[in-house]
């Protein structure tokens, strides 16, 4: 009976703790007053492509206007710089292939800012460029996690016109994309994860343990 309880509560103490690892942000990543720095550039290496992140104000899927307007840092190779400072209601990462090859698949990675003079890291999902012109955008959740701009979680692979690739690298409102199913990378806690592996242990020595009965004393 005890070993049962105990393997019980293991089981319940177990899941709860999978459920908060694994718990993602579906709330979109604000801006109060601006990006002041770069401070870890990308963990993978993107050669000549740029990274630009973006500022938006409204819940729609234009980033054209934003690419005049509101560029907080533009990122190529082994320098940047900051162009936009203010506040913003959302944040969004664009890839851009730059033209320059580039076209292979790349693993997730990360990228660290300094956001409202606070460190921020966000996670940059897997993707595979088939094009020199692609593009991919995806927005940001305020734990760093990231969501795909587009719905079929895709790179844009047309050609034509710039500023046209751009808004097409969008075609999900930040309103429709902060929804599980668009969820592009996530980061677990690693605090969280070994105290996991932590009651997973301490579990099975309590269930592997002999149970004894007490003996009765006799006379």
């Amino acid at each position: 009976m005890k070993r049962t309880i105990l393997l019980t509560l293991v089981v319940i103490c177990t899941s709860v703790i999978v459920i908060e690892a694994f718990a993602v942000s579906v709330t979109p990543k604000d801006v109060s007053i601006d990006v002041t720095d770069l401070v870890g550039r990308p963990t993978i290496g993107y050669g000549l492509m740029y990274l630009y992140l973006f500022g938006k104000n409204n819940d729609d899927t234009s980033l054209a206007w934003e690419y005049s307007n509101q560029i907080y840092i533009q990122i190529q190779g082994s320098w940047s710089w900051k162009d936009y400072g203010g506040p913003s209601n959302y944040l969004v990462l664009t890839i851009d292939a730059n033209g320059l090859g580039g076209i292979q698949e790349y693993p997730q990675g990360e990228i660290s800012f300094m956001i409202d003079e606070e460190l921020f890291t966000l996670v940059i999902p897997r993707f595979r460029f088939t094009g020199q012109a692609d593009l991919i955008s995806i927005y940001v959740a305020d734990d760093g996690s990231t969501y795909y701009g587009r719905g079929d979680h895709s790179p844009v692979t047309v050609g034509g016109d710039w500023n046209d690739r751009l808004d097409l690298s969008l075609d999900l409102t930040p309103s429709e994309a902060f929804v599980p199913e668009h969820l592009a990378a996530a980061i677990p806690e690693p605090s969280t994860l070994s105290l996991l592996g932590l009651a997973f242990v301490v579990g099975m020595g309590f269930v592997n343990r002999p149970f004894r009965r007490k003996s009765k004393r006799v006379g």
